[in-house]
């Protein structure tokens, strides 16, 4: 038992850091983006040639698709993290009234602490772990930071390109 909690502490770290890594992939490739495009607006000055003005025009609409990309997955994301959270908790519920069902109609002591043991049980298991709640934040902020990532590392190459 406290070796598969190890391992999965240690999954756990590891999507974490992978995330980690992406955001900050993110924010470089971001930096570079505003970098490049603030020396191209500052060589433009007051007479933009056409190949800048539709540069410039697509900052604008760049940030608002990844805005609206992002608020979908992450709104998507947390539709399923609610469906399957509310799922278990029906789950939960069913069981534990069964047992409790069980528990009082015992007819003996050892039945009694028997059904007891397990409806303690099934109310342990009905909580969520620390662990269901780091995958579900990881899961979520995964999907939120997904359409940004993409969109500003694929700028940064596309200009490095020229």
């Amino acid at each position: 038992m406290r070796r598969s909690r190890g391992l999965a502490g240690a999954r756990a770290f590891s999507s974490w850091l992978a995330l980690a890594k992406t955001y900050a992939e993110t924010i470089t490739a971001a930096g570079q983006v505003v970098a490049h495009r603030t020396q191209r607006m500052a060589a433009a000055g007051s007479d933009p040639n056409a190949r800048d003005r539709q540069e410039f025009a697509l900052m604008g609409q760049e940030k608002l698709d990844a805005a609206a990309h992002s608020a979908y997955a992450a709104g998507s994301q947390l539709m399923r993290i609610n469906q399957r959270s509310m799922t278990q908790a029906w789950l939960a519920m069913l069981t534990a009234s069964t047992d409790m069902m069980s528990l009082s109609g015992s007819r003996t002591a050892s039945q009694f602490a028997a059904r007891q043991a397990k409806l303690a049980r099934t109310l342990r298991g009905a909580a969520p772990t620390i662990a269901d709640l780091s995958a579900a934040s990881l899961s979520l902020t995964r999907a939120a930071l997904k359409p940004v990532h993409s969109r500003a590392t694929r700028n940064a190459a596309r200009l490095r390109r020229g």
